[in-house]
């Protein structure tokens, strides 16, 4: 804190009164920058003055002539007070001229309070090193500080300066100090107390740990205890620190040297010894602060010049560790993998091996300079049901040892083995590797043991179970009176438990169910494998995943007859898991397949006017149906003819009815009606036939089915009969209802030159004429029947008499 009387300062205000206004506060602590601190005005108006080249920085003003926070020189080396209240920095207002001295570390402190005016200020020297190495940490913390951490830094080192009972700091905080802006320094007050427990826990002086532990005869070794304790025995966290290596070691990785930060407990890190000799590990930690404080004394025209502590200064630490690296073991390691995850039944079982060296260099023997061959044995387990958790101890698999390889190997690499072992059967079969020391002869002292562990997911193999789906579909008709497609489906294949094994690392779970999805194979569209994988299924049933016999009602499956004409084909599909195959069956499978069965179709040819069929009759058919169509359904009735007493031939209509539109209705339908030719007589014969909205055929009539057959015969000309013989009429006049007639039979009326066309009216024909008289024969008639009766009533006088 800075004195000067309002007095000193007056004339100095005048002179500038104009040109200033009162500090600003952007906040409860008033902000300040460096020229703030120069030019700022505290309450009083006064403007404060120093020694060349020496000013305030970060703080708060306060009362009339105070400010707590930091002094800066003309270098930018910042300080603040070092708990020496009383007397004037140099970059008090009331001070002119003085002269500090370079900062050095002290192991000895006069402090005085800083009170109150009127107030006794607490006195004494600090020679503790665990005061001093509290106020240096203090100060150590606040190289760019906030203006109130900068008020906050005096006050504390108050604190661990033993000077703050009665300071202006504690009665700011219990709210006695009475003061322009006094209430900024409460917050500062309350900052303090936390930057002084903090460096009681955390203040030093420090000692960086670290130790070494190389075992004897090992490839490997460690460097723990890595951490900062400080004078409280706390591990400091937070800290950056640089670990590095010498002589016959590495990390893990390979590097001699590693970056992290100090942890609240110490820290340990894995090594690995290359050689024989002196290995060394060097901890350096950055940026902890002194155990001693840096001090700048000085004088000024007033005398003695305020004490001053460096802010922001820290330095390192380092540690170190050695240890004697021997002649290592030699510790050969093989990572294995199987070839094949998935193999079949009678397949060899392979492993592929990946070997090296723990050292990084494969050993060779001296007097030959040949690499040293390891002897390693492969073992191979198996069949299971299911794979195993990992584990390393493989008594429990003693019994299903089904192999073991034998496999020598003289340096790093990657090797197979010889594929001798086979899979006998469906399961899981792992592979372990070994290198026993017994095996190595008199090398054997110079190796370590190697295992590796036993069920490793990525050693282990599976013969997978191979599923069978066999299945019947079938029409059939619910008591609902709906078809659909009834499926039994027999399965077989899978292993008894399936469905008991839930998974485990590096293995699927047994798969649940299998799915069974209905298509529709329209009759236009051509059924080949894989016609279902762009179609939408009708339906869709699923069954466990399991060996057994079961059935899928027609219900589940039914059928849709307005789909028109086409087959419905079962598709089943498991997916697959680990212990079993997927499978899909055949979109083309014939028993998976059902065709849908429609109404049925009756036709009836008739005469228009009923009776015998004559040439130049008329004609139509009559379609009958019966049961269940599609929508969409249409019926096309076609005419064909050809000569009485020959074979049917449909091969040309000679006349098409109008189409039948009746979609799903049964029901009766006649056709238009057909007047057939006159000219000469034929048979007549209807094919019906029947389709779906796309033109497939639902039912197509018969070539000259009897029903659907008409024969039109030409009419028998009367059987002709020889006239009587003539008796003479007797003397009597004949009767007048008697007349004598002609018996002789008309002549049939040959045809017209041109034919007439089949689909044109029959032509009535002309009465019957006498030949070459043009005389009509009916006029006959009545005097032929007059003939008659005279003669028979002349017979009868004659036998009378």
């Amino acid at each position: 804190m800075v004195k000067a009387t309002c007095a000193s300062l007056v004339a100095a205000a005048m002179t500038v009164s104009a040109l200033l206004a009162p500090a600003a506060h952007a906040s409860d602590v008033p902000a300040q920058s460096p020229v703030a601190h120069q030019l700022a005005v505290p309450a009083g108006g006064f403007i404060p003055q120093a020694a060349p080249g020496w000013s305030f920085n970060e703080g708060i003003s306060f009362g009339t002539k105070n400010f707590s926070g930091v002094v800066q020189d003309k270098a930018g080396t910042k300080y603040t007070c070092a708990a020496d209240g009383g007397v004037y920095s140099l970059a008090s207002s009331l001070v002119s001229s003085g002269k500090m001295n370079a900062p050095k570390q002290v192991k000895s402190l006069k402090v005085q309070g800083n009170v109150p005016s009127g107030a006794k200020a607490k006195k004494g020297t600090v020679t503790g090193k665990k005061e001093l190495g509290q106020m240096a940490y203090i100060a150590s913390l606040a190289g760019s500080p906030s203006n109130l951490d900068a008020a906050a830094t005096e006050a504390a080192l108050a604190r661990a300066g033993g000077v703050y009972s009665g300071s202006i700091w504690q009665k700011a905080g219990d709210g006695t100090f009475k003061a322009k802006n006094a209430k900024y320094l409460k917050p500062a007050d309350k900052r303090s107390a936390e930057l002084y427990e903090k460096a009681k826990k955390y203040a030093g002086p420090y000692e960086a740990t670290v130790k070494l532990d190389v075992p004897k005869d090992s490839r490997k070794g460690v460097i723990k205890g890595i951490g900062l304790t400080a004078a409280s025995g706390t591990n400091v966290p937070g800290h950056a620190f640089e670990l590095t290596l010498s002589g016959p070691a590495t990390f893990v990785d390979g590097s001699t040297s590693i970056k992290e930060k100090t942890a609240a407990s110490t820290q340990k890190v894995d090594i690995l010894l290359t050689g024989e000799g002196k290995v060394t590990a060097t901890l350096k930690i950055k940026g902890v602060a002194h155990a001693l404080p840096w001090i700048s004394t000085g004088s000024s025209d007033k005398g003695r010049a305020q004490n001053l502590i460096v802010l922001g200064k820290k330095t390192d630490v380092q540690a170190k560790a050695t240890a004697q690296a021997t002649s290592p073991m030699f510790e050969p390691s093989i990572a294995t993998e199987v070839k094949d995850k998935v193999i079949a039944q009678g397949d060899p079982l392979v492993d592929v091996l990946t070997v090296s060296s723990a050292s990084g260099s494969w050993p060779f023997i001296k007097d030959t300079g040949e690499p040293i061959t390891v002897h390693a044995k492969v073992d191979v387990y198996g069949p299971f049901s299911t794979p195993r958790a990992q584990v390393t101890d493989g008594q429990e698999f003693a019994e299903s040892l089904l192999g073991t390889y034998d496999v020598d190997v003289s340096g790093e690499g990657t090797l197979e083995t010889d594929g001798s072992i086979t899979a006998p059967e469906e399961g899981f079969y792992f592979f372990q590797a070994r290198i026993d020391p017994k095996d190595q002869g008199e090398l054997g002292e110079k190796f370590t043991e190697f295992s590796s562990p036993f069920f490793e997911a990525s050693e282990t193999s599976v013969v997978q179970w191979q599923p069978n789906i066999a299945s019947a579909a079938s029409l059939d008709v619910g008591q609902d009176g709906q078809a659909g497609v009834r499926d039994v489906i027999t399965v077989t294949g899978f292993p008894e438990d399936h469905g008991d094994f839930g998974g485990i690392d590096g293995w699927d779970g047994d798969g649940t169910t299998i799915s069974h999805t209905l298509y529709f194979i329209p009759a236009q569209v051509e059924h080949v494998e894989g016609v279902t994988e762009d179609m939408e299924p009708i339906a869709t049933v699923e069954t466990p995943a399991g060996n057994g016999e079961y059935t899928i009602e027609s219900g589940e499956f039914p059928i849709n007859h307005d789909l028109g004409v086409g087959t419905y084909q079962v598709v089943s599909e498991f997916a697959g898991d680990s212990r079993v195959a997927s499978l899909k069956t055949s979109d083309i499978e014939p028993t998976e397949q059902v065709s849908p069965e429609f109404g049925a179709v009756r036709t009836q040819a008739a005469v228009v006017d009923g009776g015998e069929l004559a040439p130049g009759g008329t004609i139509r058919d009559t379609v009958i149906l019966e049961g269940i169509f599609p929508d969409g359904a249409y019926t096309d009735v076609s005419l064909y003819t050809w000569p009485i007493g020959q074979e049917p031939v449909c091969e040309e209509a000679i006349w098409t009815a109008d189409r039948i539109e009746h979609g799903n209705e049964a029901g009766e339908y006649q056709t238009g009606e057909f007047q057939i030719p006159s000219d000469a007589p034929a048979v007549y014969g209807f094919v019906e036939r029947t389709y779906d909205r796309d033109g497939n055929t639902i039912s197509a009539g018969a070539c000259g089915a009897e029903s659907e057959t008409l024969e039109a015969k030409e009419e028998a000309p009367p059987e002709a009969t020889s006239p009587p013989e003539e008796t003479p009429p007797p003397e009597s006049t004949p009767s007048p209802e008697t007349t004598s007639t002609d018996l002789t039979p008309p002549a049939t009326v040959p045809p017209a030159p041109d034919s007439v066309h089949p689909s044109a009216p029959v032509q009535s024909s002309t009465p019957a004429e006498l030949p070459n008289t043009g005389f009509d024969a009916k006029i006959l008639l009545p005097i032929a029947l007059g003939l008659i009766c005279a003669g028979s009533i002349a017979f009868l006088v004659t036998r009378r008499r």
